[in-house]
């Protein structure tokens, strides 16, 4: 039992002398890292308006898809009317945003659990068609929020 204890000093010299080596070397310090500078991946799409889109859709939906579909357009300070998700349903029929008569559809479904009526944001996506010959539909939507507010959780959730 002495001879153990006659080696503690001993095992704490080390202990600190290996630790004030580290702190000493600086060895997780690298001064000549480059910082890369961004650059995009691709530009931005081009801006439309969403009434441009519907009106246009309205007028003659054959040359509008012609024109339109399959290109992707950034729809900005949109005010959202109606939101289906599963936050706000517990049983949610069609995940979609609805501004006015156009519904836009999500990649990610869990974006819009973060969206309520009277939000204003931001959209890309590839419009797609007329469903009822009024409803403007918008696929593939990634949306970013601008300005929103509280959104009402129902009970039990």
């Amino acid at each position: 039992m002495r001879y153990l204890f006659s080696k503690i000093p001993f095992i704490l010299a080390i202990i600190i002398v290996l630790f004030v080596g580290l702190l000493a070397s600086n060895g997780c310090q690298n001064e000549g890292q480059i910082i890369p500078a961004y650059e995009p991946i691709a530009p931005p799409p081009p801006e439309l308006s969403i009434e441009k889109l519907y009106n246009d859709y309205m007028a003659d939906a054959k040359e509008a898809e012609a024109e339109y579909s399959g290109e992707r357009f950034l729809f900005s300070g949109l005010v959202v009317d109606y939101v289906e998700s599963w936050l706000l349903n517990p049983k949610p029929t069609d995940i979609s945003i609805m501004v006015g008569n156009v519904k836009l559809k999500p990649r990610y479904e869990i974006d819009f659990d973060e969206i309520g009526p009277g939000f204003v944001i931001d959209v890309i996506g590839v419009p797609q068609s007329l469903f009822l010959d009024r409803i403007l539909i918008i696929n593939d939507c990634l949306v970013y929020i601008i300005e929103g507010g509280d959104i009402e959780v129902p009970p039990g959730y």
